[in-house]
């Protein structure tokens, strides 16, 4: 959770359903907790800010029956197969609807409430038509769009987002962010313009059609389907040709598991979001080479704009930004892709020396100090920090950020701190726990001072000569500014955690970052040993609640996704438990008065 101070509550972003194949939608929903029904009577404390909902599941990518181009109308007709274990929700999320209203006649979503996405079609690639189109699949005459190699192999690719139609006459309207290639509005086949978007030929086969208004399009082009080579779930050995959907369509983030990987920007009043395991990706997965994937990682750099409750998201680079570097001057959804400072990312996919692949259980904070993203650990990028100017748009790497202690880092919680209680200005990140990987927490606090700039980070392991809470993944920390009796200057962390042994209980610990105030490059003595212990348990009222802990849904030891934050305005921290199950959530409220104990 994060406190957004222009509304004076708590943001969090979840994401549905919370383990662990695909995620069918995501929303940022707003916590009064002065609006506690169980305690006032009042209505619901929460109020829902955004969200993108999908009716299905991520399926498998499957394979294209055939395809054929009407050149009259650059219309490239399509036939599908589902894959061996999907269903028919899957073309639920594909179907076009635009503000909530289908456009046409559409018996695939009757409700018009699903969001449009886009799908993507691909297959291996040879030489062009006369050195005028990207790409031609083997063995077939179609052509792609787009065009890139992986290990050698040229691949073909087309990225198809939605139409815009008038809505007075239902005739398409030319749109800059979805040209040149759009998916027709409407189903069946009854309408002058030709087949229209996607509609149930026969049992278990499904045909589209989309625009395409490239100039390597053919009038004579035509695509077979072939029993031959490697299912179309193996993206980067496959030998068919394939379609894989939901994609992403132009700022419509596309659902995804965020874990810890968002955070406000308080330089610019917005929020920002990278990466997290995404409904389907364009150029995904941990090696960032797949032409789709589903269930994956995602490189989406979004930043989110907050008018009143209202935040509206646009993608400042990411995957759309590497189909549009196919299509110089960026077509067609006009996002330039971000760059990194080796400037080794110079062909797509855009991940050079210096730029942090598509990553999962890291996380990020924002650095008001030098105007920069940063982003530490993951599963991908586990050894590495980096940072992101957002004028710039250019990312910096850390390689092997923490040299020969604990190499790799993921699912860990970081807290900015830019000045601490006595005064002093630290411009420092601290990264508390969280795990060497998936399943093993380590019981390690780190201080990070970017240097002026913010190119590098002078990470500093802390030392402790006193008692310290159990290490856990994805920890809930979060700073409390509010001058208290156990931290009579302010600005120390609150650590929700429990002990495991002999059973779990809920404990409440503090961390004054003021006794590291000296800690540096320069000063390795003030790190490892401290005046004082910065750490202090402290003792609530009450016994608060347990955490959610181990198990399938924590996959190794301890507490883990349990969300929380601090409140400022209401000096109350809160906390977010999961259950399991979304109607077994359990939500808590820690006041923290200011001058006073817990």
């Amino acid at each position: 959770m994060v406190y957004i101070p222009a509304v004076g509550e708590m943001l969090i972003k979840l994401g549905n359903p919370d383990c662990c194949s695909a995620t069918i939608n995501n929303s940022f929903w707003w916590l009064n907790d002065q609006n506690n029904p169980s305690l006032t009577g009042g209505s619901s404390a929460w109020q829902l800010a955004w969200s993108n909902m999908l009716d299905a599941n991520s399926d498998e990518p499957s394979s294209v029956a055939g395809c054929s181009r009407n050149g009259s109308t650059q219309i490239v007709v399509c036939q599908m197969y589902l894959s061996a274990d999907g269903g028919t929700q899957q073309f639920y999320d594909l179907t076009p609807t635009v503000g909530g209203a289908n456009w046409a006649p559409n018996s695939i979503d009757t409700s018009g409430t699903v969001t449009p996405m886009g799908l993507a079609l691909w297959g291996v690639g040879s030489s062009g038509l006369g050195g005028n189109c990207a790409a031609t699949l083997s063995g077939a005459s179609t052509c792609f769009g787009n065009n890139y190699a992986i290990s050698g192999m040229t691949y073909s690719a087309e990225y198809v987002q939605l139409c815009i139609q008038n809505p007075g006459n239902k005739t398409l309207v030319s749109h800059p962010a979805y040209d040149p290639n759009c998916l027709q509005p409407g189903d069946g086949t009854t309408q002058s313009s030709g087949p229209q978007f996607m509609h149930n030929t026969t049992i278990g086969t499904y045909s589209f059609s989309y625009i395409d208004t490239t100039p390597y399009a053919s009038t004579t082009d035509k695509i077979s389907y072939s029993t031959a080579g490697t299912p179309c779930n193996s993206t980067t050995l496959t030998t068919l040709t394939c379609w894989g959907g939901p994609f992403e369509a132009p700022n419509i983030e596309e659902p995804h598991h965020p874990y810890h990987m968002w955070t406000y920007d308080n330089t610019d009043g917005v929020m920002l979001s990278f990466g997290g395991a995404a409904e389907g990706t364009g150029f995904g997965g941990l090696v960032a080479n797949q032409p789709f994937c589903s269930d994956c990682a995602t490189s989406n750099l979004t930043e989110f704009a907050i008018t009143g409750s209202n935040i509206d998201p646009t993608e400042i680079c990411g995957e759309l930004s590497q189909v549009d570097s196919l299509n110089p001057p960026y077509s067609p959804n006009g996002i330039p892709p971000c760059t990194d400072a080796s400037g080794s990312a110079t062909s797509p996919p855009y991940f050079g020396n210096q730029y942090p692949r598509p990553d999962t259980e890291a996380a990020v904070v924002w650095d008001d100090c030098n105007n920069q993203l940063i982003l530490a650990g993951g599963t991908a990028n586990s050894a590495a920090s980096f940072t992101f100017n957002l004028v710039t748009k250019v990312w910096t790497e850390q390689a092997q950020a923490w040299g020969s202690f604990q190499a790799t880092h993921t699912r860990e919680g970081l807290v900015w701190v830019h000045e601490d209680g006595l005064g002093n200005s630290q411009c420092a990140v601290y990264m508390i726990y969280g795990g060497s990987n998936a399943t093993t927490p380590i019981n390690e606090v780190w201080k990070g001072i970017p240097s002026p700039g913010g190119a590098t980070i002078d990470w500093e392991l802390l030392t402790f000569p006193g008692a310290t809470p159990e290490a856990d993944l994805f920890p809930v920390v979060d700073l409390d500014p509010d001058p208290t009796s156990n931290c009579p200057n302010g600005f120390c962390m609150i650590y929700i955690t429990q002990n495991q042994n002999p059973t779990a209980s809920n404990q409440v610990w503090q961390f004054d970052p003021s006794v590291y105030a000296s800690c540096s490059a320069s000063n390795v003595s003030a790190c490892t040993n401290p005046s004082t212990n910065a750490w202090t348990q402290l003792t609530t009222a009450n016994l608060g609640p347990t955490l959610a802990t181990g198990g399938v849904l924590c996959e190794g030891v301890g507490a883990c996704h349990n969300e929380g934050g601090f409140n400022r305005n209401t000096h109350t921290f809160d906390l977010m438990i999961a259950g399991g199950l979304e109607e077994q959530n359990v939500v808590a409220f820690l006041n923290i008065p200011p001058g006073s104990s817990k």
